[in-house]
């Protein structure tokens, strides 16, 4: 029995990893079971039973196991048990020597008589034996379509649809037939049967009510794709003429839009010869029109932007002319990816002034988003410092810190440079006093050793989140202040009412203060007052035991 299929693909890389870093002890070996220690974030018990056919059952002492999954500590020990059979003498856990030596006793009348019957009886082993014989007509896709329907069926469930501790093995059973199923048909260059049946499977797994929090859909698309990519490879040309026309017009809306990027990606980065070429220019240009007409004006302003510069990139394959790119450009010039698009041709063919001119432009365009304007000023302060315009490089630098990104601590530190330390002493103070309210101030304090500002910033807080951060410096400098801000805190919390978890926290707060000169008097003063006002509190009383 191939075990590695009871196993996720990137579960069964981490249990690799394990084993490969010797983190598997095996306890204790019987006939039909085997229990070994994993240390992992903490150490895992594992039990791994099989029979004559291979694992049978398998158990594991982490969280991951305790919901039904199979997890990394037992893929790593079946990595062991493997690589050891014949010191653990576990030869039944790996049965190919011996189906091939009894294949081999049998005569030739038994095993076709014999694979007469289990083909027959199983319909996926019937289309995989002619799959590999004779290759599939369309009743055959037809049926192994079906098959692949009966499998959602499974796993779907009364509700339709698929819960979380069902995804996992729903996936599993996908992707082994992705990997089998279509991986035989590729070898047996069959790839048209393949690319229709890797289609239908990627359709269906954007139609399916799913929780895939661990990432089941994402990971079979990418599994699709990586067919796609393959059969790309091998096709002839009029076998690419067939899945780039699928790929076109399954970019109609009809995938869900999350899967939608995947043939997106796959039909803009491959399909290099010339006659594909012509016909992604003009789609592009039809998506472009076709998405300024959508009224959602995030959705169009994202996917006008996204196909013109797809567009440009054509155009720039096709080697048209730069006053038709330029004027594309212009034509499109309110979406802000077209004006990225157009500022780095600039800057490649260093035309530093046009860049320039569209960045300031830009500006005033995008006022009203910051990240853009942040990576505008960015840009803006890098070809000035490219270019040699000190001047207007420093000021950039100023409306940087200020404006665009204020408080960065590297535009801080880059502004600093520029700067004799006697004259950093006055520039320090204007960025300081200026900045805006949310800016992250207290990381210039920091860098600037300011620590009595530090201290106040954190004092004025509304919470222990800026203590965290600063106790290290702050507890050896003024550790009284530091205690007063805790115990001002840590009384907050206990004010109210709250659960287990909060008093957990609680009595860890105390245990940092306990170890600041003064603060055991300070916490045993506190822990008596809250023993005596808040008895009635049986959680909180518990929790206090534990200091």
């Amino acid at each position: 029995m191939n075990w590695q299929r009871l196993f996720v693909d990137y579960i069964l890389d981490r249990g690799y990893d394990y084993y490969c870093d010797q983190k598997v002890e095996i306890i204790n070996i019987k006939n039909d079971m085997v229990e070994a220690t994993v240390f992992g974030s903490d150490e895992y018990d594992v039990e791994i039973n099989y029979d004559g056919d291979g694992v049978s059952e398998m158990y594991c002492s982490c969280p991951h196991a305790a919901i039904g999954n199979n997890c990394k500590h037992m893929a790593a020990v079946l990595f062991a048990i493997s690589d050891n059979i014949e010191t653990f003498n576990l030869s039944s856990l790996t049965n190919d020597e011996t189906v091939a030596k009894l294949v081999a006793d049998a005569s030739e009348d038994t095993v076709r008589k014999y694979l007469i019957t289990v083909l027959e009886e199983n319909e996926k082993l019937r289309l995989r034996f002619k799959n590999i014989v004779s290759g599939l007509d369309k009743d055959d896709l037809d049926d192994y379509k079906h098959h692949i329907d009966r499998v959602v069926k499974k796993y779907l469930g009364r509700d339709n649809f698929i819960n979380y501790y069902e995804a996992s093995d729903f996936y599993s059973e996908l992707s082994e037939f992705l990997d089998t199923d279509i991986g035989e048909m590729i070898d047996n260059k069959n790839f048209e049967q393949a690319f229709e049946l890797t289609n239908y499977i990627f359709v269906l797994i954007g139609n399916i009510d799913i929780d895939d929090s661990g990432g089941e859909t994402s990971m079979l698309a990418d599994e699709c794709f990586q067919i796609w990519e393959e059969l790309l490879e091998n096709a002839n040309i009029n076998l690419k003429r067939k899945m780039f026309n699928w790929f076109l017009n399954h970019l109609d809306g009809s995938i869900i839009d999350y899967n939608e990027g995947y043939i997106e990606m796959i039909l803009m980065d491959n399909f290099s010869e010339l006659e594909f070429i012509k016909k992604k220019f003009e789609f592009s240009d039809l998506k472009v029109k076709n998405s300024k007409k959508i009224n959602d004006d995030w959705s169009s302003d994202y996917n006008v932007g996204k196909w013109a510069v797809r567009h440009l990139d054509l155009m720039d394959t096709l080697k048209k002319a730069e006053h038709e790119q330029v004027a594309y450009c212009k034509k499109y010039w309110d979406y802000s990816n077209v004006r990225k698009y157009y500022i780095d041709k600039c800057m490649e063919n260093k035309d530093y002034q046009a860049a320039i001119e569209a960045l300031k432009e830009s500006q005033q365009i995008d006022k009203n988003y910051r990240g853009l304007l942040k990576e505008h000023s960015v840009k803006l302060k890098e070809i000035y410092l490219q270019i040699g315009n000190q001047e207007a490089y420093i000021n950039q630098l100023w409306q940087l810190i200020l404006k665009d990104n204020p408080g960065d601590l590297d535009i801080y530190k880059e502004l600093k440079n520029q700067y004799t330390d006697q004259e950093w002493k006055n520039e320090r103070e204007k960025i300081l006093s200026n900045l805006p309210r949310y800016a992250n101030i207290d990381i210039l304090y920091a860098e600037e050793k300011l620590y009595d500002r530090l201290l106040a910033f954190v004092q004025k807080s509304n919470d222990l989140y800026a203590l965290y951060r600063y106790e290290d410096i702050l507890v050896n400098i003024y550790p009284q202040a530091v205690l007063e801000k805790y115990q001002n805190e840590v009384e907050k919390l206990a004010t109210s009412t709250s659960n287990r978890k909060i008093y957990q926290n609680i009595v860890a707060i105390l245990r940092k203060m306990i170890e600041i000169p003064s603060g055991n008097e300070i916490v045993e003063n506190l822990v008596s007052k809250w023993k005596h006002k808040y008895s009635n509190r049986k959680a909180m009383m518990d929790e206090l035991k534990k200091l």
